[in-house]
């Protein structure tokens, strides 16, 4: 996909801006892919921080998204007190208690 910076939006941040325009990825993820070339500005690698010139070209090359699948572990856990809204668990140390970030391509 291919943006054309227009004059409303000269001087704004280039992960900003995309991140109005690509609303399912996060600003993180969004610098990411300028990062790794993944977008380019004028068919140049540029930082996140790269302030927008009227009339630039931001290129935006096709993103894989590939799934992720967590996958559940079976085991024992101290439940010190459970009811219909709240539980409270005595965890071991060193375990995890939700996924680790996903790579999304």
């Amino acid at each position: 996909m291919i943006y054309i910076v227009d004059k409303d939006n000269i001087n704004k941040r280039l992960d900003i801006y995309l991140n109005l325009l690509l609303t399912k990825y996060t600003r993180s993820y969004i610098k990411k892919l300028i990062e790794d070339g993944t977008i380019l500005v004028n068919d140049n690698i540029v930082k996140s921080g790269y302030s927008l010139k009227l009339n630039d070209k931001i290129l935006v090359k096709e993103i894989e998204v590939k799934n992720c699948e967590v996958i559940p572990k079976k085991i024992d856990i101290n439940i010190i007190y459970e009811d219909d809204d709240i539980i409270v668990i005595n965890k071991k140390k060193g375990m995890v208690v939700h996924p680790r970030k996903w790579k999304l391509y």
